[in-house]
């Protein structure tokens, strides 16, 4: 198992920035999420799965660069 609760401080009220190691989570966290096909409950499986291949494929860019990410709230 992983702990994917850094998906849970992404809040969608305010921008929310990760850093390097908290990239490198995400990544893995994606990985796993995709992995272990936990989006095949989800009532819009195909669309949930796309969200978390675009998550992975920013990360892996943030990681090439040495960029961070910033998730922009409302």
């Amino acid at each position: 198992a992983i702990d994917i609760s850094p998906l849970y401080n992404i809040d969608p009220y305010k921008d929310t920035i990760f850093y390097h190691q908290q990239i490198k989570q995400l990544q893995l966290i994606c990985n796993f999420i995709l992995k272990n096909n936990l989006c095949e409950n989800y009532q819009n499986r195909v669309e949930a799965e796309q969200g978390i291949y675009n998550l992975q494929s920013f990360c892996q860019k943030a990681i090439a660069k040495n960029l961070n990410l910033v998730f922009i709230g409302d």
